[in-house]
């Protein structure tokens, strides 16, 4: 019987892999349309039936997708996930990326929205066997969030107005901009207007919102700055090597909003995966699983069963 690798995750093959077998050809369509030796792909060069496509992918990828598509039947028998717990996980996601959640997505190799939502529900389905006999008490919780406080390992989220001197902009005139920000901001002009008006680096189109950012990300400078700062607090003016910044910092987690994160985290490091695959061989031998296709038929047999 194959181990269960606890820490991966079902890839973009599997759900090729089931949209293209024989028991969905059945479900809808003629005949001629859904049948194995229909043509998927046409070319001077010859044609590719459903048949060709499916076995090709079977040949390929087919042991561990049907594994892992098996794993998760065996999974959610035992096991529960709900819309709540995935649409959290998934705000959490986006919250963390900010814009550049869509471009995140393709950089993981997600093609949209739903196979990313597909594949945190497969890892908190698995999180559920992991975490079964974890407990994490909120008092090292608190802790753990305190201590990563005190040593700024908190991801906070800032924005910033830049400006520099360059061909366009002399020394003098970039300072003279500095304080013409300064004053309007001891004035209570809005910090996203700011940004848009007078910084010259990207982030002024967002209103100078640099996303989330842990220490070692920005250059020293700014990075003290921003950590000294407590949140919608402002700076005065901070020089770095790009130029002169005004930093405002736009959020700074609480224990509330990272509770779970670091309840998940210190979880991860109690896990007894020994355990854990005990548990997991013992579901997937009271499943009875009985593989009818001849290449994967020894897929979930033990290995003394084999001999």
């Amino acid at each position: 019987m194959k181990k269960l690798t606890i820490a991966a995750t079902l890839t973009a093959g599997v759900l090729l892999l089931s949209a293209c077998s024989p028991e969905e050809d059945t479900k809808s369509g003629s005949d001629e349309a859904t049948s194995d030796s229909a043509v998927v792909v046409e070319s001077k060069v010859g044609d590719i039936t459903k048949d060709d496509f499916y076995n090709e992918m079977k040949n390929y990828i087919g042991e561990s997708a049907l594994y892992n598509m098996v794993v998760i039947r065996v999974l959610e028998d035992k096991y529960e996930v709900s819309d709540e717990e995935v649409d959290e996980a998934v705000q959490e996601a986006k919250d963390a990326q900010g814009d550049m959640f869509s471009m995140w997505l393709m950089q993981q190799g997600y093609p949209d929205e739903d196979a990313f939502r597909e594949q945190t529900y497969q890892r908190l389905l698995q999180e559920k066997l992991m975490f079964e006999d974890v407990e994490i008490s909120d008092a090292q919780i608190e802790e753990k969030f305190n201590e990563m406080k005190e040593n700024n390992e908190l991801q906070i989220r800032a924005s910033h107005i830049l400006i520099q001197e360059n061909e366009e902009t002399s020394a003098e005139e970039a300072e003279a901009l500095v304080q013409e920000v300064q004053q309007k901001l001891d004035e209570g002009a809005d910090f996203a207007e700011l940004a848009k008006e007078y910084s010259t680096d990207g982030s002024a189109a967002n209103g100078g919102d640099l996303g989330y950012f842990g220490t070692g990300k920005m250059v020293k400078e700014f990075e003290e700055a921003a950590f000294a700062l407590g949140e919608d607090e402002v700076s005065g003016p901070v020089k770095s090597e790009f130029g002169t910044h005004f930093i405002k910092v736009t959020d700074v987690p609480t224990l509330d909003e990272k509770k779970e994160e670091i309840r998940r985290q210190l979880a991860m490091e109690e896990i007894d995966y020994t355990a854990v695959q005990e548990k997991m061989d013992k579901l997937i031998e009271d499943a009875k699983i009985d593989v009818k296709i001849e290449e994967f038929k020894d897929l979930f047999v033990k290995p003394e069963a084999q001999g």
